[in-house]
């Protein structure tokens, strides 16, 4: 279980060690990264402009102001997902942008990287440990502030798609302040792990 980057780490563990784990709760989890990351690409290279666009300059200047007013926000998870699904040990960061950092372009070969990450593309590969689970169970806000509502939708439809059976859910909330849905989440886990 769990919610935002932890929902989609439950979805990205729980598809590919199904052996490890019967059942999944994501709520609110990172999926179709076309509506959940990519729209904050231009306004994080625009967080970059005072450092002369080098996240380089604007990590060293984080790590000591920890300010991320204006488009700092969406540089520093640019940055951080591209930590995460496109690293690179051969460059001096570590990563690769998805993008040119000067003209915004979209740099095919690694935004191919991050879908191999993205529950929406992964299903169908892990679409055998999916369809092995007790319980997968996916849920967003209907005013989900990083609109994860409208990917989990893509998602869902691509699970019915496979003939992956899920659940679906949506709950008047956004993003923010719904730790409860966790509460309401343990009920449902217990069963489908329970041993009988």
């Amino acid at each position: 279980i769990g919610k935002s980057s932890g929902g989609f780490g439950a979805m990205h563990l729980g598809m590919r060690h199904s052996d490890l784990f019967g059942a999944v709760a994501s709520i609110a989890g990172d999926c179709h990264f076309e509506y959940g990351y990519a729209q904050d690409f231009l306004p994080a290279l625009r967080g970059l402009t005072p450092f002369a666009g080098d996240p380089a300059r604007f990590l060293a200047e984080f790590e000591t102001s920890h300010d991320l007013s204006g488009d700092g926000h969406a540089t520093l998870n640019l940055l951080a997902m591209s930590a995460c699904y496109s690293p690179n040990p051969d460059v001096p960061l570590g990563f690769d942008l998805p993008i040119d950092p000067r003209t915004g372009a979209r740099v095919p070969e690694v935004w191919k990287r991050w879908l191999r990450f993205d529950p929406v593309c992964a299903c169908e590969e892990y679409s055998e440990g999916l369809r092995s689970l007790d319980l997968l169970h996916l849920e967003a806000g209907t005013t989900d502030e990083f609109h994860l509502q409208f990917g989990l939708r893509i998602l869902a439809q691509r699970l019915e798609s496979l003939k992956i059976e899920h659940c679906h859910e949506e709950f008047d909330g956004g993003h923010f302040g719904i730790n409860g849905r966790y509460v309401q989440l343990m009920p449902r886990l217990i069963d489908a792990i329970s041993l009988d």
